[in-house]
């Protein structure tokens, strides 16, 4: 009989994975469900206020996620730090949500699309605004986080058969992205009492704003926080730029493949979370030690994209088929290119914790100022000439470039290029013995 030991970074690995494969199922199931009733036109439309969200998502959070993360894990009881996040991004989800709008209203299409605008940007609020899951994450409370995750997506996933048997109409129907995130916000937040009822305090710290400590935030934040608008401008502008040069209809088409791509990404993300608390012991006793240690990480992750990658070129068809129907055949050849994508977007979950914490997060702008206009630039040149097949290509081109290349321009960074290129070296040479290696990384104790 098969025993699990939960002081074991596998046991730490199958909780943090728990929200996250929810996360999969209810993106797919929700997003097939839509898709097939609705069709591609309604898809398109979707993913269109879901790209526009995206680009100015960075209004609401500052980029601020890994630091908090960070804060909370040094000072558990931190009030003020508390009482100045919820001020500040609320304020910033005022002015996100005023883009939106103002983008739409330009476009013309602002009343045909304000129930999808409201539904998306509600759920941002109640997802990415408060810190909840942030800090959870900082007491390593992955029960509460596996648990508000699992009933929110069914209860959503409720609302939306419920729905598609009495016939909602498709702006009803996307309802379920706010739902879900209400729900999960709610029990995100029980967790999060618990967890503080659990500190070893006797007076709770009130929640206090500090203006001084949100402007050492957002300092210090700035530069991830540009990169990820620079990022999301060249990760995101294919859809728009797709939009501008091809029916809406394309649009659904060329977004029902690339939604799929960063489904797969949580796997990078609690690879991250199951070993950053050994990697930042390392970090700060052993150089030598963090970046063996490191390595073997990177190369779990490296491997596991060329896997993902290589099973699903192959089936890709099959997979557009089971998920949204023949109407998005079209949506298979995008598909089996942008999968690719996964061989370096997995290793950069890790990438980015490593340049903060080695303080080197300006590095997230800059490679973002390089990537951004290449990606933009091929996307417009080459999306009028070959369509949307050009966009999957140039979507993979730009991770590739972002999230490896990139880290080889500059002296500070090009130990993460190394640790990545010494990651596949290895796995290529001695896949075996890179197998036992992952297999004793998971087995120790955390």
């Amino acid at each position: 009989m098969l025993k699990i030991n939960f002081n074991s970074q596998f046991a730490k690995y199958l909780l943090y994975a728990v929200e996250n494969v929810t996360a999969i199922l209810f993106g797919l199931v929700g997003m097939s469900l839509v898709a097939r009733v609705f069709g591609p036109e309604n898809m398109g439309r979707l993913s269109l206020v879901q790209s526009v969200s995206a680009i100015f998502i960075f209004l609401a959070t500052f980029g601020l996620d890994h630091f908090i993360v960070r804060d909370f894990s040094k000072q558990k009881n931190d009030g003020e730090l508390k009482g100045s996040l919820i001020f500040l991004k609320s304020i910033g989800w005022v002015f996100y949500l005023l883009a939106m709008l103002i983008y739409f209203k330009l476009n013309g299409n602002l009343s045909h699309e304000l129930f999808l605008i409201l539904s998306v940007a509600i759920s941002t609020y109640f997802l990415r605004v408060l810190f909840f899951n942030q800090y959870l994450q900082a007491t390593n409370d992955a029960f509460s986080i596996a648990l508000s995750a699992v009933i929110s997506r069914i209860v959503a996933l409720a609302f939306l058969i419920i729905g598609t048997f009495n016939h909602f109409s498709y702006d009803l129907m996307v309802m379920y992205l706010p739902i879900q995130a209400i729900v999960q916000a709610a029990i995100l937040f029980f967790g999060y009492q618990k967890s503080k009822n659990n500190l070893d305090v006797k007076i709770a710290e009130p929640y206090r704003v500090n203006f001084k400590r949100i402007l050492l935030l957002v300092k210090e934040s700035s530069p991830v926080m540009f990169a990820m608008v620079l990022y999301y401008a060249y990760s995101q502008a294919d859809i728009m730029i797709v939009s501008h040069f091809l029916p809406i209809k394309e649009v659904g088409i060329y977004a029902a493949a690339m939604r799929l791509i960063p489904q797969a990404v949580f796997i990078g993300h609690i690879t991250v979370m199951t070993f950053y608390g050994t990697i930042n012991q390392l970090y700060l006793q052993d150089h030598s030690q963090f970046i063996a240690y490191t390595t073997k990480i990177i190369r779990v992750q490296i491997a596991i994209g060329i896997f993902l990658s290589v099973v699903l070129c192959v089936l890709a068809p099959l997979v557009i088929w089971i998920l949204y129907g023949e109407k998005y055949a079209g949506s298979a050849a995008i598909f089996s290119v942008g999968v690719w994508a996964w061989v370096f977007m997995l290793p950069a979950c890790l990438l980015t914790r490593l340049l903060i914490l080695a303080k080197l997060s300006k590095y997230e702008l800059l490679k973002a100022m390089i990537v951004a206009p290449i990606s933009i630039g091929l996307n417009i040149l080459l999306i009028p000439q070959f369509g949307a097949m050009a966009a999957a290509y140039v979507f993979v081109a730009s991770f590739l470039l972002g999230d490896f290349l990139v880290y080889a321009f500059f002296k500070e960074t090009r130990f993460l290029y190394k640790i990545w290129l010494k990651g596949l070296t290895s796995l290529v040479q001695s896949p075996v013995a890179s197998l036992k290696e992952t297999i004793a990384l998971f087995k120790h104790q955390a």
